[in-house]
């Protein structure tokens, strides 16, 4: 008997509310970084390593 791997359901996808959430997320989170640093130009490159995974078991 030959066994299959589980098939993967495709991600949900995002719809407005989330991604304009995200979007406010992120825009946040550059602001914090140009007050931080002071530079009046933040790329999102330069905080990616700054950022901590969200702990989805917290609700």
């Amino acid at each position: 008997m030959k066994f299959l791997p589980p098939v993967k359901t495709p991600p949900e996808p995002l719809d407005v509310h989330s991604a304009s959430a995200w979007a406010v997320l992120i825009e946040a989170t550059l602001q914090a970084e140009r007050i931080r640093t002071g530079n009046d130009v933040v790329h999102a490159s330069c905080i990616s390593d700054s950022l901590k995974p969200i702990d989805s078991s917290f609700r």
